[in-house]
């Protein structure tokens, strides 16, 4: 099974929910002109996860790897990125094949956005069942 791993800090633990600080960087941050260059950054991000075993605790401020699974990642770009861009394309499209206007049409393609995103959210539970990270020990 192909994973994505992160290194992270324990920033909270509740039983065994784990809320985990990552550094997100770009790819180019580990350049030797990454200092120099606009095109580098670096986020912070705070994920849940989940332990992957109770035998060892965490603790707040131990450095933990955050593992998800690929099939993940892929799934989460399609619901994020491909989906929303098909909706709002078409809905141009359409708009302007039915002579609408640009503007009329461009606000429909974004009006169009709307009712996804509040479908998303309605189902954020699902979501957060379905996307799940589990936290384990760095390798040594």
């Amino acid at each position: 099974m192909d994973t994505i791993k992160h290194i992270g800090v324990v920033e909270s633990v509740e039983k065994t929910l784990i809320k985990v600080r990552i550094a997100q960087q770009a790819a180019c941050s580990s350049c030797e002109v990454a200092g120099h260059c606009h095109a580098s950054e670096s986020k912070v991000k705070v994920i849940d996860a989940y332990a992957s075993s109770l035998s060892h605790p965490f603790r707040v401020g131990q450095e933990v790897e955050v593992v998800g699974r690929s099939s993940q990642a892929c799934s989460a770009v399609v619901l994020a990125f491909v989906i929303p861009f098909i909706l709002l394309v078409s809905a141009l499209a359409t708009g302007i094949l039915l002579g609408w206007g640009e503007p009329v049409a461009a606000l429909t393609g974004i009006g169009v956005l709307v009712p996804y995103y509040l479908l998303l959210f309605l189902f954020r539970e699902r979501l957060r069942s379905r996307f799940r990270f589990t936290v384990q020990y760095p390798d040594a």
